[in-house]
């Protein structure tokens, strides 16, 4: 994996993590047009492994037939705080 690939990856999870301490929901569509993150899943996968399983919720929602996953930050679960001013 090149440097490039890796920080790229480390950049959108902080877009990812900076988003969602917002108090805000992310969805793949609006992680897509805001941050150009074409892989939404990997990097919520990614925020899970460094800060716990518990820290991130997925809704499983539907529009019109399709499912799709909105992700929210668990602050009840949170051990973690963001500095979004860094």
């Amino acid at each position: 994996m090149s440097d490039i690939t890796v920080m790229k990856r480390v950049t959108d999870c902080e877009a990812v993590m900076r988003h969602l301490m917002t108090g805000k929901s992310l969805t793949q569509d609006e992680a897509k047009d805001l941050y150009g993150i074409r892989r939404l899943s990997a990097r919520i996968f990614d925020l899970r492994e460094e800060y716990g399983e518990g820290q991130i919720i997925t809704v499983t929602k539907r529009s019109q037939g399709d499912k799709y996953a909105e992700y929210h930050w668990n602050f009840k679960h949170s051990k973690h705080q963001l500095n979004l001013f860094q």
